[in-house]
């Protein structure tokens, strides 16, 4: 399951549950910062779906922490919606997502 989180985690990736307003916060973040494709991805454990709690277990293993939103950019743990903002406020988040952007040309031109 790690590695199936590794792989999805190439662009800008967003691990959440349903209802989360912190959620629909750094969705809305990444779109905002230019972030054209943004993967959401439900992890809604209480609903009983084995495979979302797969996925969790996996992201809290990789990332450390037990909390959503997890957001990814380019394979990188960014942290939480929180996180997301503050990169966004500091003029960083857009950069992120640029090298989202250049590393999909250079792959897909090689």
């Amino acid at each position: 399951m790690a590695a199936y989180v590794r792989k999805i985690t190439a662009k800008c990736t967003v691990f959440r549950v349903a209802n989360c307003p912190l959620c629909d916060a750094a969705v809305t973040t990444l779109r905002s910062a230019g972030a054209k494709t943004t993967d959401v991805v439900h992890v809604d454990t209480s609903a009983g779906h084995p495979s979302g709690t797969d996925v969790y277990n996996a992201i809290v293993g990789l990332s450390g922490l037990n909390t959503v939103p997890s957001v990814w950019i380019n394979s990188t743990f960014v942290g939480g919606a929180a996180a997301l903002q503050s990169l966004r406020d500091g003029g960083k988040l857009r950069d992120l997502i640029e090298t989202v952007v250049l590393s999909f040309l250079e792959t897909s031109t090689s």
